[in-house]
């Protein structure tokens, strides 16, 4: 299949425009690569985490989020709400 080229505006790339992709492909290419955690397996990744003094995740990251702090704060508030669902349940 051939798609055709236009470009209109000065400096716009060749072959960049939207629609290109049917539903199904934007479903494939854009789904999670993983299922959801369930609490204790986010439990067990969180536990993974060493908490680095220079944290190459958060260097690493292009929004610079505080990755290892939302790891912890993320199951402490999980484990709170599900500590919380027995309780009032």
């Amino acid at each position: 299949m051939q798609h055709k080229v236009e470009t209109t505006a000065v400096g716009a790339t060749a072959g960049i425009h939207a629609g290109r992709l049917t539903q199904q492909q934007y479903a494939h290419n854009f789904c999670d690569a993983h299922p959801p955690l369930n609490l204790a397996q986010a439990k067990i990744e969180a536990d993974r985490c060493y908490y680095c003094f220079d944290a190459p995740c958060t260097v690493a990251c292009p929004t610079g989020i505080d990755i290892p702090t939302f790891i912890h704060r993320t199951v402490s508030i999980e484990s709170l709400r599900y500590r919380q669902s027995l309780a009032f349940g």
